[in-house]
């Protein structure tokens, strides 16, 4: 009998337990502690058999997934999907003779909930075209600064089957848990903007997760379970496209239009202007849904874009604050790869109840610098894009024209120069990321530059921002004109770069590459 009464309070402790994802997600929502608290690097080793690595390595370019095993900080998972990724590092890592890929884990791929710490997507980038290993994360820790939503970040220590591969930078990935992490368990939806001729490429070459055939305004619907392989459709050269500018030493980069000549309705929709409410000319943007969306939650959108532009009713249409925020440090760090470059895309577009979004992503471009890195120092905060017609970017361009939003863009424009760059936390990050990761760099048997490479460029990257946050000052204090056309017109007001030494900021690259996509020009 007593047996038997100890056996049914086992039954009914276990009939209270919650089972299937939402237990796991309780038990299992910790990623931001155990993964990116960056107090140390995630630890990772990658399992696979060499027939398997081989292929993948040999197929690189396509993006396919493989399964591996793989072990997390000590915990280990079976049968998780692995992919390279990337735009132009593929053909460039493949170029080189080298396996060092970007990488895309994704935990839920084969077996359906399975997280780990109740992240779905790990990223891995390779630190390719930065020898300092610091531009991207940099970036990331900026949005952290500002409390931006963004990307958790870390460093991670790469083995394959238990040999020391390479120290890459660990990044959340965009998706259902990064969506819960910042909007709660009622998320809106959520989608990554890309253009290329209706068949858009879904998160460096994977179908957004849900996203479906609903929508009746066409494009290509992916399966069911949204895991359909596309084929990267990227450009392989420049992620920029058209023709680079002249490393000169200024503002006579900043009238360059590297896309080439008027833009269609397709291509400006890609960067938020409103063209219209026909959804077809969206599609790229529809096309990359991460979630299930239809043609109502397509209508919201360009609803929202158009109220936008207009500068009408700002605040019913935008998470505002967070929006500006973005658009500050995108502006700070000259990302010309990003939605204000002339390509626009690598951003992520986030809807809910008719308001929109933005979220960065791949800002390995972040810091372009060329020449005496004038152009980066004294890039024009009131006219911060490398297109020339500001009609093309509508969007923000209805922020700087609204007197309370311009205020709060400068105001954090002013934090990130004179309290992070100026004040001692850039400092402090550089310092601490070193400390953590430079016996790895030392020996890491992948790496694309020496250590000696990675130290002069790490020194030199923090120079060339602090330079950059006098700029900002001075543009805010009035002393150094804020537009591309004041700058023109007073070049000698722009902040002397000439003293600086800004040469370890190219390692081994050499200066087009890091500048431009990493090819020369």
């Amino acid at each position: 009998m007593k047996k038997l009464a100890i056996l049914l309070a086992l039954l009914l402790a276990l009939s209270v337990i919650p089972m299937g994802t939402a237990a796991e997600e309780a038990a299992e929502s910790t990623y931001e502690q155990t993964l990116f608290d960056r107090s140390k690097p995630i630890e990772i080793n990658i399992e696979m058999d060499e027939a398997t690595w081989n292929n993948m390595i040999a197929t690189a370019e396509d993006e396919v997934y493989s399964a591996c095993s793989l072990t997390v900080n000590g915990v280990r998972y079976e049968n998780v999907a692995i992919r390279p990724k990337g735009n132009s590092s593929l053909s460039s890592v493949t170029s080189r003779g080298s396996e060092r890929y970007s990488w895309r884990i994704k935990f839920d791929k084969y077996e359906k909930n399975r997280t780990c710490d109740g992240l779905d997507i790990l990223i891995l980038n390779n630190g390719f075209k930065d020898p300092g290993e610091l531009r991207e994360a940099l970036a990331y820790d900026m949005y952290a600064f500002l409390n931006a939503d963004a990307s958790l970040y870390n460093y991670a220590i790469v083995s394959v089957n238990g040999e020391y591969f390479g120290m890459y930078l660990a990044l959340e990935g965009v998706d259902e848990s990064f969506a819960e992490r910042n909007y709660g368990e009622e998320y809106g939806k959520l989608y990554k903007p890309e253009l290329s001729g209706g068949n858009a490429k879904k998160d460096d070459g994977e179908e957004g997760d849900g996203a479906q055939a609903e929508s009746s305004s066409g494009g290509t619907a992916p399966a069911a379970d949204g895991q359909t392989e596309q084929p990267n459709d990227t450009q392989a050269e420049s992620s920029s496209g058209g023709t680079a500018p002249a490393a000169g030493d200024g503002a006579q980069g900043f009238g360059f239009d590297m896309g080439g000549g008027a833009k269609s309705d397709s291509e400006l929709a890609m960067a938020l202007n409103y063209v219209g409410d026909d959804l077809e000319t969206y599609q790229g943007i529809w096309d990359s849904a991460k979630f299930k969306s239809n043609d109502e939650d397509h209508a919201r959108v360009v609803e929202a874009i158009k109220h936008v532009c207009q500068g009408d009713g700002i605040a019913d249409y935008l998470f505002v604050d967070n929006v500006l925020k973005y658009f500050a440090i995108q502006t700070f760090i000259y990302n010309h790869d990003g939605l204000t470059g002339t390509v626009s895309h690598n951003y992520y577009l986030y809807e809910q109840d008719g308001k929109l979004n933005l979220i960065p992503w791949d800002m390995n471009e972040s810091f372009t610098v060329s020449g005496n890195g004038s152009d980066y120092v004294n890039f024009p905060i009131d006219t911060p894009f490398t297109v020339s017609d500001l009609g093309e970017r509508s969007f923000f361009m209805a922020l700087l024209e609204n007197e309370e939003c311009c205020a709060k863009y400068h105001e954090y424009l002013r934090q990130l120069s004179e309290e992070y760059a100026l004040g001692g936390r850039l400092e402090e990050t550089i310092n601490r990321i070193r400390t953590m990761i430079d016996a790895y760099v030392e020996t890491d048997p992948t790496a694309f530059s020496t250590y000696a490479e990675y130290d002069s460029a790490a020194k030199s990257l923090q120079t060339v921002i602090e330079l950059r946050a006098q700029s900002v000052l001075g543009q805010l204090s009035g002393e150094i004109p804020s537009t591309r056309d004041g700058q023109s017109a007073e070049p000698e007001k722009l902040l002397d770069t000439s003293g600086a030494d800004l040469s370890g900021l190219t390692g081994g690259y050499g200066a087009g590459q890091i500048m431009m996509g990493g090819f020369p020009f």
